[in-house]
C-alpha cells in the first residue's frame, strides 16, 4: 500500500532523492535536456532557456517556485509521448481514453484548469506525424500534440507546461486522475510520480503504424494553401513583404516577436495576456489561444476580411 504523504511535505521532499522521483519524472516527460521553456510573468507564453534542464530547475517547478515548459520533440525530431488536450472538461478525454483502450493503447489522464490532458507514452521514439495519425481516430475534436501546424523555427516542437507544478493563475496543482476525476495518488508530487512509474504501460507504435493507410505527401498548412491560379502573385507579395514589417503596422511586438492578438474579440480575456507571435525566420505568425496562423498575406486577408482573389486585386495586382 502506498505510504500517505506527510502533510505539507510531499513537494518539499522532491529533489532529495534524485535517483527516484526526479529520474522517474525525467523518464516520463523530458524529451530533451539541453533546453526548456520558462513562463513569462503575466503571460501564457514561455521564453526558451538554452541551458541544461537541471534537477534544480525541475525541483523548483515541482515546488511551485517557477513554471517551466517541456518540448515535445527530442533532438532527432522524434517524440516519446502524445498528448490530447480538452478545454471542455474531462468528459471528452475520458471518451478518448476509452476509445484508445479498445485499440490496446493505454493512456493516462491529467486534470487541468479547463479540462484535462490524455497522455500516451510510446515504447520507442516515433515520428510526431505518425503518432498523430495513430491517435487522431480516437480523438475527434481534440487537439493532438506534438502539433505540426504550429510554427517551429528550430525543431524543438510544441512546448507544454510540465506536469505537477503549480498553475500560475489558479494557484492549483493539477494531478493525474482516474476517469471519475479522483487523483491516482494522495501524494501531491512524489506519490503521483511513484504511481505513474509503477503503472504507465508504454505502447509499441509499430503494429499501429503498420495499419495506417499510405497518404500522398502533405502540402502546406491549409491556412496557406491557395489555388494554383492565385498562388504566384500571393507568393511573390509574401516574398516582398517581410512578416514583421507587415504585422507591426497593426501590432506592437517585442524583440521576441510577441504581442497582443489583433483579434481580441476572439479571446475570452480580450488577450490581456499576450498570445500572438511572429516568427521572422519562417515568415509566419501564430495566435496560441485561437490556434490560427499563416504568412504575411494570410495576416492581411484575415485582418481586412478579404478572399484570396480580393487580396490579389487590392494588394498584388498582376
Amino acid at each position: 500500500m502506498e505510504r500517505p504523504p506527510r502533510p505539507g511535505r510531499d513537494e518539499q521532499d522532491v529533489g532529495k532523492e534524485p535517483d527516484r522521483s526526479l529520474t522517474r519524472y525525467r523518464s516520463l516527460f523530458v524529451q530533451r535536456g539541453d533546453a526548456f521553456g520558462r513562463q513569462r510573468d503575466w503571460s501564457r507564453l514561455y521564453y526558451r532557456v538554452r541551458s541544461p534542464l537541471t534537477d534544480e530547475v525541475l525541483t523548483k517547478h515541482l515546488r511551485g517556485e517557477l513554471t517551466i515548459g517541456l518540448y515535445s520533440l527530442d533532438p532527432s525530431g522524434m517524440t516519446r509521448w502524445t498528448v490530447l488536450d480538452s478545454d471542455q472538461g474531462l468528459e471528452p478525454i475520458v471518451a478518448a481514453q476509452e476509445s484508445l483502450a479498445g485499440r490496446d493503447i493505454p493512456s493516462y489522464l491529467e486534470a487541468s484548469r479547463a479540462g484535462g490532458h490524455c497522455w500516451v507514452f510510446w515504447e520507442k521514439p516515433i515520428s510526431p506525424t505518425i503518432a498523430r495519425r495513430i491517435i487522431e481516430p480516437s480523438a475527434p475534436g481534440l487537439e493532438v500534440f506534438p502539433a505540426g501546424d504550429i510554427p517551429d523555427e528550430d525543431g524543438y516542437g510544441l512546448l507544454l507546461r510540465a506536469p505537477l507544478g503549480i498553475h500560475r493563475y489558479s494557484g492549483s496543482r493539477y494531478p493525474f486522475v482516474h476517469p471519475d476525476g479522483e487523483p491516482v495518488s494522495t501524494g501531491k508530487v512524489r506519490g503521483q510520480i511513484d504511481w505513474l512509474a509503477r503503472n504507465v504501460r508504454r505502447v509499441d507504435p509499430a503494429p499501429h503504424a503498420e495499419q495506417l493507410p499510405i497518404l500522398p505527401p502533405a502540402g502546406e498548412h491549409p491556412v496557406s494553401e491557395r489555388k494554383n491560379s492565385e498562388q504566384s502573385p500571393i507568393r511573390q507579395w509574401v516574398e516582398e513583404h517581410p512578416i514583421r514589417d507587415v504585422v507591426e503596422r497593426y501590432v506592437r511586438l517585442n524583440k521576441a516577436g510577441v504581442g497582443h492578438c489583433p483579434w481580441p474579440e476572439h479571446h475570452k480575456d480580450k488577450d490581456r495576456h499576450s498570445s500572438f507571435q511572429v516568427f521572422e525566420k519562417t515568415g509566419r505568425w501564430w495566435c496560441y489561444a485561437e490556434r490560427v496562423g499563416g504568412n504575411s498575406a494570410d495576416f492581411v486577408m484575415r485582418l481586412e476580411n478579404l478572399t484570396a482573389r480580393e487580396f490579389v486585386r487590392k494588394h498584388a495586382p498582376r
